[in-house]
């Protein structure tokens, strides 16, 4: 089973990455697709196989239709376009899904930084380019989720900081800490001179 969810994924970024390098995104920097990419894979790890055929079919049908994911995702972000759906499954996502991101940021806050108003911005970008059966498997799994006692944005961070190297999100955020009492500590000492 896992070995059809990973191919799932693969199958997802490939159609994402197509999108990003042909997105129209102003001020992109082109070295944040490897982040991107890490992120968007953790992401879809927590994901069920049905929300990932789900998914999946939503690409290819935006792709069938020439429209670029990443295009449409960003100019919600921008408010450039009006909400592309409005579904209220969507404001039920972004409730839990907040809860979540401040419970993870109040347990490691040194590496988890409140980006809040950032966040909450993507989230709606990137719930309402789902299609309703997207929207509604996903809106599923985070309430299996949650009934589960399981935060999934802890899960997937847990998943990211493991990419990146690190055992723990502890770890991670004890890192974070000593980078920020060092940085203190060389402005203070610059202060001073």
């Amino acid at each position: 089973m896992a070995d059809y969810k990973d191919q799932f994924i693969k199958n997802i970024l490939e159609i994402e990455i197509e999108n990003w390098n042909n997105a129209k995104i102003e001020n992109r920097d082109e070295r944040s697709l490897d982040g991107f990419i890490t992120v968007r894979g953790t992401m879809f790890k927590t994901w069920s196989i049905g929300a990932l055929e789900s998914y999946y079919e939503d690409l290819c049908n935006y792709k069938r239709d020439n429209i670029n994911i990443m295009t449409l995702k960003y100019a919600r972000v921008g408010n450039l376009i009006p909400r592309i759906n409005d579904n209220p499954l969507i404001d039920e996502v972004v409730k839990i899904e907040t809860k979540w991101q401040e419970e993870v940021r109040n347990k490691y806050p040194n590496v988890i930084r409140d980006n809040s108003e950032v966040f909450l911005q993507y989230l709606i970008a990137e719930l309402e380019s789902y299609s309703e059966e997207t929207l509604r498997l996903c809106f599923y799994d985070v309430m299996e989720a949650k009934e589960n006692n399981v935060n999934l944005a802890e899960e997937r961070y847990k998943m990211l900081f493991g990419e990146l190297g690190y055992s723990s999100l502890k770890e991670a955020d004890e890192a974070a800490k000593e980078r920020i009492v060092q940085t203190d500590n060389c402005a203070a000492g610059f202060q001073s001179t």
